[in-house]
């Protein structure tokens, strides 16, 4: 997951100290929300767009609260 925010630009916004931060709180957040949605497809190698797109969601919402 945090993989996909890299290589997809998802962080170009956030310094590069705060990367483990941001590492942290985003596998938190899908941990917490999204695990049978997006991270047991992800352990399984499955990707698609709805997925995706949930991932950039909520890498949105957590670049948003580390420039609060």
């Amino acid at each position: 997951a945090v993989l996909y925010c890299g290589t997809n630009g998802l962080l170009k916004e956030v310094p590069l100290e705060k990367v483990p931060q941001f590492e942290k709180e985003f596998l938190t957040s899908l941990e917490a929300s999204y695990r049978h949605d997006v991270l047991d497809p992800l352990k399984k190698g499955e990707l698609d767009d709805r997925i995706a797109a949930i991932l950039e969601k909520v890498a949105e919402d957590t670049v948003a609260t580390l420039k609060q």
